[in-house]
């Protein structure tokens, strides 16, 4: 869901700026999300990078969007890394905490940064979850990418995300001619 959000983030900078060739080649769906990942994934300056062993090179080539996954772990491999290095008290908080029970995630984080609650605030809209844009053998595969090269910790964190719900009959194959 982070990665799709990340290009609907990107699409609607790129429509807000009047960029409609960008926009009528990745129009804002499944079939546009899939081009984005073929057309970012010509990229292999990772996939080439001595940093990068084989055993994680040939699971990244396994991977739609595989440049996006590598900065979504890596984000929270170094986000963890910094925390314990910096000896920074944090706290983690789930999407799925506050999508299920908002004023239950609100005290948490109120709590945790000794804040009152002031006022009601904006009402919560959970977002929309993406697991249809993936076919299940590539949830399966970003599974095992990401656990490969996450941190102990931040797999510890991310196992929990659901990789293998089944597909809607709507997901279909990244082969993007």
């Amino acid at each position: 869901d982070n990665v799709v959000a990340r290009f609907h983030l990107e699409f609607n900078e790129k429509r807000d700026a009047g960029d409609y060739k960008y926009t009528t080649l990745f129009p804002k769906n499944a079939t546009g999300f899939r081009r984005w990942c073929a057309f970012d994934d010509r990229n292999r300056f990772l996939v080439r990078s001595p940093l990068i062993d084989k055993r994680l090179r040939e699971a990244m080539l396994k991977i739609p969007c595989f440049n996006e996954f590598y900065r979504y772990t890596q984000w929270h491999n170094m986000a963890f890394a910094t925390a314990h290095g910096m000896n920074l008290t944090t706290l983690i908080l789930h999407y799925h905490e506050y999508s299920q029970d908002f004023p239950k995630a609100r005290a948490k984080v109120l709590d945790f940064l000794e804040l009152p609650r002031v006022g009601e605030g904006i009402e919560f809209h959970p977002g929309k979850v993406y697991r249809n844009y993936y076919t299940s053998k590539q949830r399966a595969a970003i599974r095992d990418f990401v656990q490969e090269l996450a941190s102990a910790e931040t797999w510890e964190q991310l196992k929990a995300n659901d990789f293998e719900t089944d597909a809607s009959p709507l997901a279909a194959s990244f082969d993007i001619a």
